[in-house]
């Protein structure tokens, strides 16, 4: 998460298998975090269930709960921790312990690598990669920002603001969302003229809550 940036990580709510709302829980802090603050206000909002749970369709749309924040403390870089349980409505307890990573890289964040291979005609503009980051119900929730961290050898990057089609997979309650187009960032590769072999760069995608992830192209070039 982003340096000093208010950042959702988590939501409770207590929901039936028809999506309606049985009651709040309650949610106590059991341990601080020693470089920021935990915040709770209850809000409506989307759950998130597996497949195989009753409720999946839930996470479609925006039910009451309580969402959990964290900031960190202005300037601070490094890791946190915090702890806090929650007792449901139905009496179910639940603890939970958070392990936080602040920074602005993906690698200060903790999150790992994604390589993606594509494949480019030689001196032909290639969209490589689109960025989104949506709700549900298939609205934006802001900018996706994509900085160059290695540019290709071999060609050029050129990143603009758009629209274009997500592939979430079906297990993601986004997938409906897959049938339309949606705001994000499209990132598109054109090799040297005339050049063929192998080329890769790397970005980084800065999502709007503060999330950083370092994606690695490896790029076919014929």
């Amino acid at each position: 998460m982003w340096p000093g940036t208010l950042t959702k990580i988590d939501f409770f709510t207590n929901l039936n298998p028809d999506c309606t709302f049985i009651d709040y829980g309650t949610i106590r802090t059991l341990e601080t975090p020693s470089h920021g603050a935990l915040t709770f206000e209850r809000i409506t909002d989307f759950a998130l269930y597996y497949m195989n749970n009753s409720r999946f369709d839930c996470g479609k749309q925006r039910v009451p709960g309580t969402v959990v924040r964290y900031q960190s403390d202005p300037g601070y870089v490094g890791r946190d921790t915090a702890k806090i349980e929650e007792i449901a409505a139905d009496g179910e307890l639940r603890t939970i312990t958070y392990r936080l990573f602040v920074g602005k890289t993906a690698e200060d964040q903790g999150l790992k690598e994604v390589s993606v291979p594509r494949t480019s005609v030689s001196g032909s503009i290639q969209k490589v990669g689109f960025q989104t980051v949506i709700d549900p119900d298939c609205s934006s929730l802001g900018e996706t920002r994509i900085r160059v961290t290695r540019a290709p050898s071999h060609g050029t990057l050129k990143i603009q603001q758009g629209e274009d089609y997500a592939e979430f997979p079906k297990s993601n309650p986004r997938f409906d969302c897959n049938k339309q187009k949606v705001p994000g960032s499209l990132i598109y590769y054109q090799s040297e003229a005339g050049y063929t072999g192998q080329d890769s760069a790397r970005v980084e995608v800065i999502y709007p809550q503060g999330l950083v992830k370092s994606v690695l192209y490896s790029i076919t070039v014929r």
